[in-house]
């Protein structure tokens, strides 16, 4: 059930190669989905619109059958409430995206931030401290919130 969160925890551990032999790509969509979900729970609740577009997002970015994206999701919006820091998800995101795909993942936390036609400001934080943990640039930041906002 727990795979994701395993095969991070292998990697944070040393034993990454048999976790990056599976799927290399897993630890990356876990940790979007994580921090997605994280931004939706800011503002106290996930809505249902909100899960419904994070789920939309996942699975246009990675293009997951229906079974292996209700299993991220469901490991992802678990993991989210009892995360205690966005450390390990944000280095699995720096170490294997490049920037243009970091300034996505950012794109995306502000669509979910936005989805509600409302931003509250434990949103905005979240998305700058992960920006920054991404070593998102300032103004890459700001031009991914104007993309949003302005679609």
């Amino acid at each position: 059930m727990r795979a994701q969160l395993k095969s991070l925890l292998a990697r944070l551990t040393g034993s990454e190669a048999e976790s990056d032999e599976a799927d290399p790509t897993a630890d990356v969509r876990y940790a979007t989905a994580v921090l997605l979900f994280e931004v939706a729970r800011m503002d106290q609740s996930v809505e249902p619109a909100e899960r419904s577009l994070i789920t939309r997002l996942l699975k246009e970015e990675y293009g997951l059958d229906e079974s292996a994206l209700e299993a991220l999701l469901a490991d992802a919006e678990q993991d989210a409430k009892t995360a205690t820091s966005y450390h390990p998800f944000t280095r699995a995101l720096a170490s294997r995206l490049s920037m243009p795909q970091r300034v996505g993942v950012v794109e995306q936390m502000w669509t979910i931030a936005l989805a509600d036609g409302e931003l509250d400001v434990h949103e905005e934080h979240l998305i700058r401290k992960v920006a920054g943990l991404l070593y998102v640039p300032h103004k890459a930041f700001i031009a991914a919130k104007l993309r949003v906002t302005d679609a």
